[in-house]
C-alpha cells in the first residue's frame, strides 16, 4: 500500500502518454472520455489513500527510489495531512 501515492502520480503520465499514441481522430469524444477515465482513476487512488490516512502519524505513504545510484540521487516522497487535502483537491477538479 505504500507504493498508492507514486502510483496516483504515474496515473496521468499514462494516460497523456496513451492520449499521444492514440491515431489523429475527428472523434474527440473519445480523446475526452480517456481522460476523464484516467482523471477519474486517480482521484479513486486518491480517496482510498485518504480513507487510509491516520492523522496523528506524520509522514504517510513514503517511498524512496534510488534514481541514479552513481550520482547518489533519489526520489523520495510521502504524505501528511495538509498534502492529502491539496492532492485531493486537485485530483477532484481535474476533470
Amino acid at each position: 500500500m505504500s507504493n498508492l501515492l507514486l502510483i496516483i502520480m504515474c496515473i496521468p503520465v499514462f494516460g497523456a502518454i496513451i492520449l499521444s499514441l492514440m491515431k489523429n481522430s475527428d472523434n474527440t469524444r473519445t480523446f475526452a472520455n480517456i481522460a476523464l477515465l484516467f482523471s477519474a482513476a486517480a482521484f479513486a487512488g486518491t480517496v482510498a489513500m485518504a480513507l487510509s490516512f491516520i492523522p496523528a502519524n506524520g509522514f504517510q505513504q513514503v517511498f524512496n527510489y534510488n534514481w541514479i545510484p552513481g550520482l547518489g540521487v533519489t526520489f523520495y516522497g510521502g504524505i501528511d495531512g495538509i498534502s492529502l487535502l491539496l492532492l485531493l483537491l486537485t485530483n477532484l477538479l481535474t476533470p
